[in-house]
């Protein structure tokens, strides 16, 4: 090769490179989409199928330490505010919400109810972290503020106490509230005969939170299998790479087709934004918009990804009502 072609190739090459820069930085991804500048994630491009309307998010949280400081002051999430949030809800194509208090704030709701008046009252929702001993009074306002369920985060060293846990469901059941499990599967096969009887509907976080690296398949599987098939409980098919040891998350997907399976009636999807989980672990952040790719893979046809995205949410949080 002549120097004379080698540095035409070079010239284009850089061209290339330049065009390639100016379109990152222009804000438009690699279809031509404009694409806000979002935060915690790394979303390059909005997802491969058609997102129906009225498509919702059941599982994300907000961070907002400027106007509501954290109860616990070690953990350091950075801010994730509804502003934040609303330019990865509209660039993936998403209507409706669901802010899940995160461990941060304990058992202080104010930046969670607050969020759901600044992502609108009409389209979001949320999933608060109560004391057992919660007065009805209280429960009432928090339902009147936009509040559908309460969330049990064993994982991080809530309660386990399966007796206070069956009196507070109790409460909440009659405002038709749901209970909204984050632990460990062992758990799950553990207190499985309570979980039956529940007095309210329950709802397993992240797949159920299933080990992925194990020789056989958790028993857990199988029982939420069963609650699903009873219709006593409803899943998240969200988080898929909290767990997952497999390329492409293909393990956790498996898990999620099961359950989906088991009753598409009873599944949901999250993006769990903006991951605090990879946060913590300092890893990088997941691609929320192939996420959404990933949940067609565990719905199998466009029927049952519609039904997670729309119906099933609106069903269970009153969307709509």
């Amino acid at each position: 090769m002549n120097n004379t072609r080698l540095f035409l190739i070079l010239g284009i090459c850089a061209v290339l490179t330049a065009v390639a820069v100016i379109l990152l930085n222009s804000g438009h991804d690699s279809h031509g989409v404009e694409k806000p500048l979002i935060q915690h994630t790394t979303v390059s491009n909005p997802p491969k199928y058609v997102i129906p309307d009225l498509a919702c998010d059941c599982h994300h949280h907000i961070y907002n330490p400027e106007e509501f400081p954290y109860i616990y002051s070690s953990l350091t999430q950075p801010a994730a505010t509804a502003e934040d949030y609303t330019k990865l809800q509209q660039y993936l194509h998403l209507t409706r919400s669901v802010v899940v208090q995160p461990a941060a704030y304990g058992t202080d709701n104010r930046c969670t109810l607050d969020a759901v008046q600044k992502l609108g009252t009409e389209n979001t929702r949320a999933i608060v972290v109560v004391a057992p001993e919660i007065s009805a009074e209280e429960l009432q306002e928090m339902h009147q503020a936009g509040a559908r369920g309460v969330r049990i985060n064993i994982a991080s060293g809530g309660t386990s106490d399966f007796a206070e846990l069956y009196a507070l469901a109790e409460k909440i059941a009659p405002m038709g509230w749901s209970m909204h499990f984050w632990m460990s599967p062992d758990y799950i096969v553990n207190n499985i005969d309570t979980l039956r009887d529940f007095p309210c509907q329950i709802l397993f976080d992240h797949l159920g939170h299933i080990p992925t690296n194990d020789t056989g398949e958790h028993e857990a599987v199988a029982l939420i299998c069963e609650l699903l098939r009873d219709g006593k409980a409803w899943v998240k098919l969200s988080g898929i790479y909290l767990d997952s040891t497999a390329d492409g998350y293909t393990d956790t997907i498996a898990i999620g087709r099961r359950y989906v399976q088991a009753n598409p009636d009873r599944c949901l999807w999250g993006t769990d934004w903006p991951h605090p989980t990879s946060y913590n672990k300092k890893q990088p952040y997941p691609d929320d918009a192939a996420m959404l790719d990933a949940l067609m893979k565990m719905a199998g046809t466009e029927d049952i990804f519609h039904r997670i995205l729309v119906e099933n949410p609106a069903e269970l949080f009153g969307f709509g009502s």
